[in-house]
């Protein structure tokens, strides 16, 4: 596979993935991770969420294979019922080539400022109320599914543009982790124009965690599944009403 495309799938497959949590400083709610494939490219993800605060938090998310890694980091707050990106830092490695990019939020301002390493200059992005990072709309969409909304529709910035990502759930399936069998929401996304397709499984009964993720992309299919998972369902719980208080 040439480079700049296992580059991209892994981008992708990050993205999507879901997430891990940990609550309090050191102490860790839970953990996820991944397996796969990406065309015949082992790939391995983990995930971690830490609570930093009363009311901050930060997702961590690592994908690599032997060739390529991808650091993924959004510090965020749950304010007023919804989530709200304060720092996103995305740091890829692909044959020793690194780079790194960032998104600051400023919300006293109505900013967003983007930078790139390789780039001199940064952009500008107003903000509007409900605007993710290329991160947070994981967590939405599972705080969304656990409170039972039908509307999965989400907006983030990514680099300069902004992003619209819509879910729908199609039905229902069995998943088979650690020996035991668990009922798992199917979820699609697809983007007809463009040839790309996502289909989800997600695991209502261990805190709407994603259990594997399908993903179709210019004719090219790869698959990625859950090989273990701890958590304090509890914690996760009251985070996610917390992003559904009125």
């Amino acid at each position: 596979m040439p480079t700049r495309k296992l580059f991209w799938m892994l981008t992708t497959v990050l993205i999507i993935a879901g997430w891990a949590a940990k609550a309090t400083a050191d102490v860790e709610l839970a953990r996820s991770v991944y397996k796969g494939t990406v065309s015949s490219w082992n790939v391995e993800m983990v995930r971690t969420l830490t609570q930093l605060d009363d009311n901050r938090y930060r997702l961590r998310s690592e994908a690599k294979n032997m060739f390529a890694s991808i650091k993924e980091n959004s510090e965020f707050s749950a304010t007023d019922g919804r989530i709200v990106p304060l720092n996103y830092a995305y740091d890829r490695k692909v044959f020793g080539r690194h780079t790194s990019e960032k998104i600051a939020f400023d919300w006293g301002a109505n900013n967003a400022f983007y930078s790139r390493s390789d780039r001199s200059n940064r952009t500008e992005h107003p903000l509007t109320e409900g605007l993710l990072d290329p991160a947070l709309y994981q967590l939405a969409l599972q705080a969304d599914l656990a409170g039972d909304k039908k509307n999965l529709s989400y907006k983030f910035l990514k680099r300069r543009r902004v992003e619209t990502y819509d879910f729908q759930v199609i039905g229902e399936e069995q998943f088979k982790l650690q020996n035991k069998t668990y009922g798992a929401l199917v979820v699609v996304r697809e983007d007809k124009a463009k040839g790309k397709s996502t289909r989800v499984w997600i695991l209502p009964q261990l805190d709407y965690q994603v259990a594997k993720i399908q993903h179709t992309d210019d004719g090219d299919t790869y698959e990625v599944h859950l090989v273990s998972y701890k958590s304090d369902g509890g914690k996760l719980q009251q985070l996610y009403r917390s992003l559904r208080a009125p």
